[in-house]
């Protein structure tokens, strides 16, 4: 949030389960949360709104008002969260939730199927919001489940606050982790084995953020 104050999911031993706070600027760290359900990756995202106002996401989540003192848990569990200040933000865990009052009630929006190309066994993975209207979000999904299997990415967008949503682009061998938006028109999104995309025209084109080659993206999406 500062120079001073920092949070940590710190890998420390299965489940990882522990949360650490910074108020030195990383010099030490304290132990503030520890969960008790197991899991692998048991936390997966961590956004701080203020100094004291931070969520934790996982398998159950959590957030506390002051600062680590204390914590509230969350159900359900959540993938990821973005927060434009306290009292707005969107998390992305069985479709997208908003909340408008800091997190006291939230509202759920489904993602539907029929917007995912071919299988339908997509996992989203992040959200993330420019303004209280404008927003995004990715996901992926190898087929068969298996190592070798193709990859396809979806970029899924709303212009409502995620009442609705529409697939701006599918990409063939390309499984997307992870989504940002300077403004509308530019955009990057990361994904499996190095992908490091970028547009520049709002999701029409896109071209590999480290050769510069256009990587194609399938006629069905971008309309």
């Amino acid at each position: 949030m500062d120079p001073s104050i920092g949070w940590s999911v710190v890998e420390d031993a299965w489940p990882h389960t522990s949360l650490y706070q910074t108020t030195d600027g990383g010099k030490t760290w304290k132990h503030v949360l520890h969960s008790e359900t197991k899991g692998n990756f048991y936390f997966d995202a961590i956004q701080a709104v203020s100094g004291s106002d931070v969520w934790v996401l996982g398998l159950d989540s959590y957030h506390t008002s002051d600062g680590g003192r204390t914590w509230q848990k969350l159900h359900p569990g959540y993938i990821s969260l973005d927060f434009l200040d306290a009292h707005n933000g969107w998390t992305l865990g069985g479709g997208v939730w908003r909340t408008t009052d800091g997190g006291q009630t939230w509202r759920t929006f489904p993602i539907p199927n029929s917007l995912l190309p071919g299988k339908t066994d997509y996992e989203l993975c992040d959200i993330y919001f420019l303004s209280s209207r404008q927003g995004w979000v990715v996901g992926g999904m190898i087929e068969e489940n298996l190592p070798d299997g193709k990859q396809h990415g979806v970029l899924l967008t709303t212009s409502d606050g995620g009442e609705t949503w529409t697939l701006l682009a599918h990409f063939e061998d390309h499984f997307l982790w992870s989504v940002f938006f300077l403004n509308e028109k530019v955009g990057w999104v990361a994904g499996l084995n190095g992908t490091f995309l970028r547009t520049t025209d709002a999701g029409k084109t896109w071209f590999d953020a480290r050769t510069g080659q256009t990587v194609r993206i399938s006629s069905a999406a971008a309309k």
